[in-house]
């Protein structure tokens, strides 16, 4: 093995690594390249999930997906009788939809703000829908949805 010379804050002193420190790097390094197996592994396995899921799953109210296993499963401490196919929305409002809107409407005036740029009110917005001048449907399709799923085990 070779030495290592450490400087310190006044004085160079001589020391050589732990007599394992090979082991404990080769230790390391196989662990490193376990868990990125380990990784692959689950993200396969939860991709599989996620399908079965979505084909063959129980959808609740919230419109996640529900699958019961046939019997519980125990690692641990934990059982699990089943796994859900979360459902999460992610909504962003449609400016350039608005635009559109409010200016074949008539309402760009009314529902438009300038200070150094014009935007869409969306109080005002809202208010054109509660007095009749848009629909909800018209409001519902200014609204962008991005859908995506998670896997969580049940117990």
């Amino acid at each position: 093995m070779g030495r290592t010379i450490r400087h310190t804050h006044n004085s160079i002193q001589d020391e050589s690594p732990p007599p394992d420190i090979h082991h404990l790097a080769r230790q390391r390094f196989q662990l490193e390249a376990q868990i990125a197996q380990l990784k692959a592994r689950s993200t396969h396995l939860r991709d599989r999930l996620l399908e079965v899921a979505e084909h063959h799953g129980r959808v609740d109210e919230h419109g996640h997906q529900r699958v019961y296993l046939d019997s519980p499963v125990t690692v641990g401490d934990k059982t699990y009788t089943g796994f859900v196919r979360r459902r999460s929305v992610t909504q962003s409002f449609n400016e350039d939809a608005a635009r559109e809107l409010v200016e074949a409407r008539g309402l760009t005036d009314r529902v438009t703000k300038s200070k150094m740029i014009t935007w869409i009110d969306q109080d005002e917005l809202w208010a054109c829908q509660q007095e009749g001048l848009l629909t909800a449907a018209e409001i519902d399709a200014l609204i962008d949805r991005t859908y995506t799923h998670s896997l969580w085990g049940t117990s």
